[in-house]
């Protein structure tokens, strides 16, 4: 009764004179420190509505404090209705939530950024596997072609060594042992040449570097390649601009580069084909450009024609012979000596390689 009688007899008080100022600032304070808010505040007494600041500190927070959404009734548990609220505002309360909250904001992002970056790195090793793997196939089936023109011929040949009127004419024996040589000697050389491109790939080989004149280099190549493109009817050409021709290099590996552009620029040109090699200087390189009126390669297949096993394709066809290592292979040696090399080509108007090399040969 003597609690009802008191706040009955507060009733007839304003907010002002029911509140101890200063009992209130040392609860207000004690109560944010123990819950580990550093941040300055400012506090006030609203009406019951909220709508108007009774008693504000500092005295300029009043539209903060009514804007707040921190603020509980007074004297709820007394009799009658509260007449009032208290509200605190804190300052600078954004920039303290997120100094809270950047630590597992960054590790989140990190680790959501790790994820990403392996899942992106295993969906592009497994398209590169499918390539690869497609790339194999391929390849199996392009050597299956190119073995199966010199064994037919070999067992054709063998069959006929043992006909009996073969056998007792030494000059036909002599003929089929011959195309038994030549087929055998063909395998061979392909062979060889997959072998040597698995030697080159896995680095596991020495240049043997010397002062090498590309020049005669290229002339030896051209004066080979001329003999296959002539009996087709087509021309090559030689345009030799540069002044300093002798590179540092290996001369063996050198001139394959040098055959393999070659016996691309012919392969790849139907009927008679037109070939142009030419070298020039670039500062302390070498360029040696060759150029084909050849069939060309589509825009989308540029990217992957360095690409090892990659052909670009030809529908059920297989009028052009090959593995697909041709260019793998000179990519590879060309960038042993330093150097680089790159294509440009449009379907039905040819293709030109550049190769640079620097004259101080592989640094």
């Amino acid at each position: 009764m003597s609690t009802v009688y008191d706040d009955l007899l507060a009733e007839g008080r304003g907010m002002e004179m029911r509140i101890n100022p200063v009992l209130l600032d040392s609860v207000l304070n004690a109560s944010i420190h123990e819950a580990g808010i550093p941040l300055p505040f400012a506090y006030g007494i609203l009406t019951a509505r909220g709508d108007s600041v009774l008693v504000a500190n500092p005295a300029g927070s009043a539209r903060d404090l009514i804007a707040t959404e921190f603020h509980v009734p007074l004297f709820h548990l007394a009799f009658g209705q509260p007449q009032g609220e208290l509200a605190v505002s804190f300052s600078g309360r954004e920039a303290y939530l997120f100094g809270q909250l950047w630590p597992a904001l960054s590790a989140s992002v990190l680790f959501i950024a790790i994820i990403a970056l392996c899942f992106a790195y295993t969906v592009r090793t497994i398209m590169r596997q499918q390539r690869l793997a497609a790339g194999m196939v391929e390849f199996v089936n392009n050597m299956t072609h190119e073995f199966k023109t010199p064994i037919a011929t070999i067992t054709l040949a063998t069959e006929a060594i043992r006909r009996p009127d073969v056998v007792r004419s030494s000059a036909r024996v002599g003929k089929y042992n011959g195309m038994i040589a030549e087929e055998t000697l063909r395998m061979k050389n392909q062979v060889d040449r997959i072998l040597q491109m698995a030697v080159v790939e896995e680095g596991d080989y020495e240049l043997s570097l010397t002062d090498v004149d590309m020049d005669a280099v290229i002339r030896t190549a051209v004066g080979s390649a001329a003999l296959d493109v002539e009996s087709r009817g087509g021309s090559i050409t030689c345009a030799l601009g540069a002044e300093r021709h002798v590179i540092r290099g290996d001369a063996v590996h050198l001139a394959s580069v040098v055959h393999n552009i070659l016996d691309n620029a012919s392969k790849y040109s139907p009927g008679a084909p037109v070939i142009t090699v030419s070298t020039a200087n670039d500062g302390s390189w070498l360029i040696l450009r060759v150029k084909d009126r050849g069939i060309g390669i589509p825009q989308e297949h540029l990217g992957r024609v360095f690409d090892k096993y990659y052909r670009v394709p030809t529908g059920n066809l297989h009028d052009v012979k090959g593995f697909g290592l041709g260019l793998s292979y000179v990519r590879l040696l060309v960038e042993a000596h330093g150097g680089t090399i790159t294509l440009k080509s449009r379907p039905d108007d040819g293709t030109e390689v550049e190769l640079r090399f620097p004259e101080g040969g592989p640094q």
